[in-house]
């Protein structure tokens, strides 16, 4: 049963998330003068039809529960017969671009309304993230766990690698640092930045008579770092006023943001560029997609999680949607805001116009084509995870 309510649950998440940003296509068109064919709510081929409103507007079912779409006239160069003012492709740049920005604006509309509301009433901490100076209440670096009291440690403890610096320096395992230069260390960060960035380290350990004195080879003397006995305290909760819940909303959306193009950026490089197969291997295990975050959703309902948490959920999809939509690539809306540009000027050049409307139709085609590629590809990716 918890596994057909995960799926139910993620496929009805997903449709939320899609069609907010649809709408904004939707009403923007509307509102700029341009004729919307079809509004479609999941992805084709066609189920059935719910009906047409007055303005001429198809309203459809598909059977691919994952998404939705808008169809507004004419909406490519390639498209266009004659002058038609209802379409899209013969409206002023400007009502162009807004209409494929306005999603931009109802996803941040999405976060918003779940962020705010989240801090008004009271949110905990969701887990903690390998980055720093992201500056974000629910998903903290452990600099900022350890400063807002989400996460306490009882110390800082360090090993040698066989054979390393330190080890031939005296260092043991699970030696405990009281100081490092003088400076007692609050994260596993400032052992790593003091001894990237100083020509010679002084340790205070504890139970040694003596301190240890080593001089790093390119910022490295070869040993692990992590915190002893760590605690998290799960009762702590965010409580804002309406206006500090705003500043953190838009806190968060930042966040948010810059997490997912640092990601987006490791996952990429890591890829295609990995300097090794551990890091290409963890790329891979980056990748992930709806059969993935349905399985997500299957735990979150075996376990019973807070609905804060599936909100939170809620709210980092829908921003990583603008995120990744944003970004200029062929059938994505962001390589369709750089074309409409581009056709924009290429049509004080009619024989320009007529090459770029051909070139542009036959590169989205391979764009859509990629991104079919890639989901495949990501959803085999999940399907292994189960084996």
């Amino acid at each position: 049963m918890s596994i057909v309510l995960g799926i139910l649950l993620t496929l009805f998440i997903l449709l939320i998330v899609v069609m907010v940003h649809e709408f904004g296509h939707f009403i923007t068109a509307r509102l700029t003068g341009m004729k919307v064919e079809e509004f479609g709510i999941g992805i084709p081929p066609k189920m059935g039809k719910i009906g047409t409103d007055k303005h001429g507007t198809e309203y459809t079912f598909n059977w691919l529960p994952i998404g939705g779409f808008v169809r507004i006239l004419w909406e490519n160069p390639g498209d266009i017969e004659s002058y038609n003012k209802w379409a899209f492709i013969t409206k002023p740049w400007i009502s162009r671009v807004i209409v494929l920005t306005a999603w931009v604006a109802m996803n941040f509309f999405l976060a918003f309304c779940i962020y705010t509301g989240l801090f008004i009433y009271g949110v905990s901490p969701m887990a903690i993230i390998p980055m720093e100076n992201m500056q974000s209440r629910i998903l903290p670096s452990a600099h900022e766990a350890i400063e807002s009291g989400f996460l306490t440690h009882s110390g800082i403890i360090i090993s040698p690698f066989t054979g390393s610096i330190a080890e031939k320096a005296g260092i043991r395992p699970w030696d405990q640092i009281i100081s490092i230069n003088g400076i007692k260390p609050q994260l596993t960060q400032d052992v790593v930045s003091t001894i990237t960035n100083n020509k010679e380290i002084e340790l205070q350990l504890l139970w040694r008579d003596s301190n240890i004195k080593i001089t790093p080879v390119d910022g490295k003397i070869g040993v692990s770092i992590q915190y002893k006995n760590i605690w998290f305290n799960s009762n702590q909760v965010i409580q804002l006023g309406w206006k500090d819940a705003i500043i953190a909303w838009w806190e968060e959306t930042v966040a948010t943001t810059k997490m997912t193009y640092a990601f987006l950026e490791r996952m990429v490089k890591w890829i295609f560029s990995p300097k090794t197969q551990k890091e290409h291997e963890e790329a891979k295990s980056m990748l992930s997609g709806p059969i993935w975050l349905g399985w997500t959703f299957v735990s979150i309902v075996e376990k019973s999680v807070p609905i804060s948490i599936v909100l939170i959920m809620v709210a980092l999809l829908s921003i990583n949607l603008w995120v990744v939509n944003i970004i200029p690539f062929p059938a994505l809306d962001g390589w369709r805001i750089v074309t409409t540009t581009l056709y924009s000027i290429f049509s004080y050049f009619p024989r320009w116009k007529a090459y770029f409307s051909k070139f542009e139709g036959g590169l989205h085609a391979i764009g859509f084509l990629i991104l079919i590629t890639l989901m495949l590809y990501v959803s085999g990716l999940d399907i292994l995870r189960f084996f």
